[in-house]
C-alpha cells in the first residue's frame, strides 16, 4: 500500500486554537509526493522533516512553535487517521531549556498528551520511564510521595506497586539550576477482586432471586481476571 499521505501544520504562539494551524504544507485531498508517508511495514508509516522544524515550515523567526499538527489519510482524504477521539494529532515541540515527559506508558498524541488506557487494580505494578532532554536532576513521584530519583541523568525507571484503589497520579520532575519543569498523568486503580464461591444452586447466566427483585449473574470467562458493567 502507498496511498498514505500527511496533512500537517503547526501550532504557534499565534494560532487561536488548537485547530488552528498554521503555515500548512500540502492542500487536502492532493497527492504530491512530497506529502507521501514511507511504509515501515507492520502498519507503520514514517515521514521525515529535513532541515529543521522552522526551515521546514517557512516559520518567521519571532513566532513561536509550540506543536506539529499532523494527520494521516489517503489520497483522497476519504480515509483519515486521527486520535481514539477524533481529534488530530500533535507532537509537542520542546525549547533550549529542560523539559521532560514520560514514554513508558505510551500517550496518545492528543493536544494535551494523554496516556493511552490503563487497566490495573491494587496490587499491580506500573512500568514508567521518563526523559529530559538535558542531564538534571529528575525525580519520579506516586500520589505526591517521591518514589525515585536520579541526578546528573536524561532519563528515570521506576516499577512501583500500586497499593491504593481510586484516582492516582504519577508525575516527573527534571531540575536544572533553579528550573523545574515537569509532566504528570492520572489513571484509576480498582480494588483487588472479591473472590468467594458461587451461591448454591447456580447456574450460568442470569439466576433471578425469589421476588424478582435481585440475579445473580453467572459468566464462563475462562482466562479472564476482571469484569466490568
Amino acid at each position: 500500500m502507498s496511498d498514505v499521505y500527511v496533512h500537517i501544520g503547526v501550532i504557534t504562539n499565534l494560532s487561536t486554537s488548537n485547530t488552528d494551524w498554521r503555515y500548512s504544507k500540502f492542500t487536502w485531498a492532493t497527492t504530491p509526493t512530497a506529502a507521501q508517508a514511507t511504509s515501515l511495514g507492520n502498519n507503520k508509516w514514517q515521514y521525515p522533516i529535513t532541515n529543521g522544524i522552522r526551515t521546514f515550515f517557512g516559520v518567521p523567526a519571532g513566532e513561536t512553535i509550540l506543536k506539529i499538527a499532523m494527520l494521516f489519510r489517503n489520497g483522497t482524504g476519504a480515509t483519515v487517521q486521527r486520535n481514539a477521539d477524533g481529534s488530530d494529532m500533535f507532537i509537542p515541540v520542546y525549547d533550549n531549556t529542560i523539559a521532560a515527559r514520560f514514554t513508558v506508558p505510551l500517550f496518545q498524541p492528543t493536544y494535551n498528551r494523554i496516556p493511552e488506557p490503563i487497566s490495573k487494580q491494587v496490587g499491580d505494578n506500573i512500568s514508567l520511564t521518563a526523559i529530559a532532554n538535558q542531564s538534571s536532576t529528575m525525580k519520579l513521584f506516586l500520589n505526591g510521595t517521591e518514589i525515585q530519583s536520579a541526578s546528573s541523568v536524561t532519563t528515570i525507571s521506576a516499577t512501583p506497586t500500586l497499593t491504593t484503589a481510586g484516582n492516582q497520579t504519577i508525575r516527573v520532575d527534571a531540575t536544572v539550576g533553579a528550573t523545574t519543569k515537569s509532566e504528570s498523568f492520572q489513571f484509576f486503580v480498582a480494588s483487588a477482586p472479591n473472590v468467594a464461591p458461587l451461591p448454591a444452586g447456580v447456574r450460568a447466566g442470569i439466576n433471578y432471586e425469589p421476588g424478582n427483585t435481585s440475579v445473580v449473574l453467572v459468566l464462563y470467562a475462562p482466562g479472564k481476571t476482571r469484569v466490568c458493567y
